[in-house]
């Protein structure tokens, strides 16, 4: 790995150590895991088309397979993942004791 890479890593390990990052990054899993848990036990209960495309004009545009319904967590994931790496790379990082 280039040397680059490495030091990027290295930042944001210690960006994960910081107590308030930690616990907003798992209240965003654990928001996430939920949409997903709730997803796969209502799947079945679904019907067979499921309004997703609230942007569109009123009628069977607006209606997507029930299997859309899980690009919600997916991009939940992604913005997550987004925003913590921008936080993490334009944050300084501060040295943590093991004690934190």
């Amino acid at each position: 790995m280039s040397s680059g890479l490495l030091s990027f890593l290295s930042s944001l390990g210690k960006f994960w150590q910081e107590k308030t990052n930690q616990l907003f990054f798992r209240w965003n899993l654990l928001f996430i895991a939920s949409q997903l848990l709730l997803l796969f036990w209502k799947f079945s209960d679904l019907p067979s088309a499921v309004p997703l495309y609230f942007s569109l004009p009123w009628g069977d545009s607006r209606l997507a397979p029930p299997l859309s319904l899980f690009l919600l967590p997916l991009f939940s994931i992604l913005i997550v993942l987004t925003n913590h790496i921008f936080l993490s790379s334009f944050t300084p990082a501060t040295s943590c004791s093991p004690a934190c």
